[in-house]
């Protein structure tokens, strides 16, 4: 499994490297987990939460992965596209996870997820909406 070895917070700090592009591997590195179907739930969660616990961020990084990650999970359009990413199909697994990690975010991450969640709370598949509320709920404390 090629999971199994990010689930040391060594080797995802190894994998991020900390440099200009670390946020865009750990944004890359959440879409992964996210699209992988295969990949347990406890699994996803892990690997994500050693990406938060091995990134160092500034101002301005903490500004890029918020950015990143909104576009990430389809709620705002990608300013140098100018489009809107396809939606993951697997918001269950994005939603736990987050979750899971919640206490990881940056404040500022919280802050724009609780917005953006709140606007869109309207969801058809009720499962999903229950996991969307759980979600708000938390990251609001």
């Amino acid at each position: 499994n090629k999971w199994t070895t990010l689930t040391t917070l060594d080797k995802v700090k190894e994998h991020l490297k900390n440099d200009e592009q670390s946020v865009e591997r750990a944004i890359k590195l959440l879409e992964n987990i996210w699209n992988d179907n295969s990949l347990p739930q406890n699994d996803a969660s892990s690997i994500a939460r050693n990406a938060l616990k091995a990134m160092t961020f500034t101002t301005s990084s903490e500004r890029n992965f918020n950015e990143r990650l909104l576009v990430s999970l389809g709620f705002v359009k990608d300013e140098q596209t100018g489009r809107q990413r396809r939606t993951m199909n697997q918001h269950g697994k994005i939603y736990q996870t987050l979750i899971d990690i919640h206490q990881f975010l940056p404040k500022t991450t919280k802050n724009l997820l609780s917005i953006f969640l709140q606007n869109t709370l309207n969801e058809q598949n009720q499962c999903l909406s229950e996991l969307k509320q759980k979600l708000l709920t938390t990251i609001k404390g």
